[in-house]
């Protein structure tokens, strides 16, 4: 019987744990944070008491369920366009986990209660897969384009450019980074993928037309191309 107990612990010692995976910040607002994904990956994500975070995944992402470990302490409610959901935890709540499926991936997270540091938004980004990046290598680039921005003077970035295959945005340091959103193959506005890189927001592909929220405000770049 010793024998298997000892036997068991060596077992355990040697499987391997999963990942533990923190938010980054970014070079712009602090509280708009991304998550790397890794497969077999735990997602830490402090909620601060009185606030929600809402975690974005790839447009198109589908949420189909969400347990939570702590159901009466936490809340997590999906978006009606379901690759976004949003979490909040009640008074004093303890640290719990929550698993989401969704119809391409499962995200295990591990929740906990912070305080003045904790994001209001992360975003999954995705490393490109070798057939996204020979699909896109095989791609003839688009001619540079142009934009035109209306919407919130309050919002619009100071800087919009591609260059036929991808596109960058710089906010003023003093404004705050809005959500990134496109258009989807049903006419449904999708989170976009990007990342804040030496202060430029990167999107890995060109939108015929942006959309930027924050809050109540507004703002659209719908691209065109200049004639020579």
């Amino acid at each position: 019987m010793k024998g298997r107990i000892v036997l068991i612990a060596l077992l355990l010692l040697a499987t391997p744990s999963a990942a533990q995976i923190d938010s980054q910040r970014g070079t712009g607002d602090w509280r708009l944070q991304t998550f790397s994904y890794e497969p077999e990956a735990v997602y830490t994500l402090d909620v601060e008491a009185g606030h929600h975070v809402a975690v974005a995944f790839a447009a198109g992402e589908q949420i189909q369920s969400i347990a939570l470990g702590d159901d009466g302490a936490w809340e997590a409610t999906p978006s009606g366009r379901g690759d976004m959901m949003f979490v909040k935890a009640g008074t004093s709540a303890p640290s719990t986990n929550m698993t989401v499926v969704t119809d391409i991936r499962t995200y295990v997270f591990g929740l906990s209660t912070g305080y003045g540091g904790a994001p209001w938004m992360v975003r999954f980004v995705y490393p490109a897969t070798v057939s996204d990046t020979q699909d896109q290598a095989d791609l003839p680039p688009l001619e540079q384009g142009r934009y035109r921005i209306r919407g919130s003077r309050h919002l619009r970035p100071i800087e919009i450019a591609d260059d036929g295959r991808r596109t960058t945005i710089r906010w003023a340091a003093a404004q705050p980074m809005p959500a990134v959103f496109a258009e989807d193959g049903s006419g449904r506005e999708a989170v976009v993928d990007g990342q804040v890189r030496d202060g430029l927001f990167v999107i890995d592909r060109v939108y015929s037309e942006l959309i930027f929220r924050h809050g109540r405000r507004r703002v659209t770049a719908r691209r065109f191309v200049s004639e020579q």
